[in-house]
């Protein structure tokens, strides 16, 4: 399978991105490809969940929100 050299997931809510495409942003960040989730909402405490849970995944996913950066 040929990967993408990017991916940019478009999340509604905090952990949607998970649940919905985790296994994909694990693919992605395990071959060197860049992926990045934005956030249309911020929960605060369930954005701090998401972005552990990403980290988990990869230290290298970017997460950012409409409303700027979450994972500082």
């Amino acid at each position: 399978m040929t990967l993408p050299e990017s991916v940019l997931i478009l999340s509604p809510h905090p952990d949607d991105d998970i649940l919905c495409a985790g296994g994909l942003l694990s693919l992605m960040s395990r071959n060197g490809k860049s992926c990045k989730v934005v956030y249309g909402t911020v929960d605060e405490p369930r954005a701090k969940e998401a972005v552990d849970a990403l980290k988990s995944i990869s230290e290298n996913i970017v997460v950012e929100s409409l409303y700027g950066h979450v994972d500082k």
